[in-house]
């Protein structure tokens, strides 16, 4: 599954980045966090009232309870920051973590954690070796959450990523700054369709 991370700085406004990601196939948006974040949120909350798509807020606890939306993603792996968001917002939201390694996912396991986030580097090679390095290190520590690998890889790097075993992919700039975000997202569902 890919997951499209907004880009504050794109030549696009983040609502506009979500529509077009949205228009080449994404169902997972993530705003990401930006003086706007608020107006963008309720926009988008109006724009996909009806549609399937699948929307979180960065870290924004507030406003994801405040519009009921989908759930959050959280850049702090503090266990007890991860336990405040859940005891907040219930258990019917979605909530992933960013971690930086396989130790501070492992203690959020007493947590009602949905996913973790885990960032690779760009390059492909690079990226499929850091993540089936972080792979092994959950699986040696019994780690039961989803993992979405995290980063600015190309199309071809998503499905070798997804091979290896991440239940997602979130990518951000390479969307965002595309010529056409759209078609952009198409090869990546294509590549993730064909892994």
């Amino acid at each position: 599954m890919l997951q499209f991370i907004t880009y504050p700085q794109g030549n696009l406004s983040p609502v506009d980045q979500a529509e077009k990601a949205v228009e080449g196939g994404c169902a997972w948006i993530e705003l990401a966090s930006g003086e706007t974040m608020e107006a963008d949120a309720r926009t988008l909350v109006e724009r996909f009232k009806g549609q399937d798509i699948f929307l979180i807020l960065q870290d924004n606890v507030r406003l994801v309870d405040e519009l009921r939306i989908h759930g959050v993603a959280l850049s702090s792996a503090d266990p007890k920051h991860v336990a405040e968001t859940r005891e907040a917002l219930g258990a019917h939201a979605v909530i992933g973590v960013r971690v930086t390694s396989a130790e501070e996912a492992a203690a959020l396991r007493a947590i009602d954690v949905d996913y973790i986030i885990y960032g690779v580097p760009a390059d492909e090679e690079a990226a499929l070796n850091a993540w089936k390095k972080f792979r092994l290190a959950l699986d040696e520590a019994a780690v039961p959450f989803h993992a979405v690998a995290s980063g600015e890889f190309n199309p071809s790097a998503a499905a070798a990523l997804r091979a290896a075993g991440a239940a997602g992919v979130a990518v951000s700039v390479p969307i965002a700054t595309a010529q056409d975000p759209a078609n952009e997202t198409r090869l990546y569902i294509e590549a993730l369709k064909r892994e």
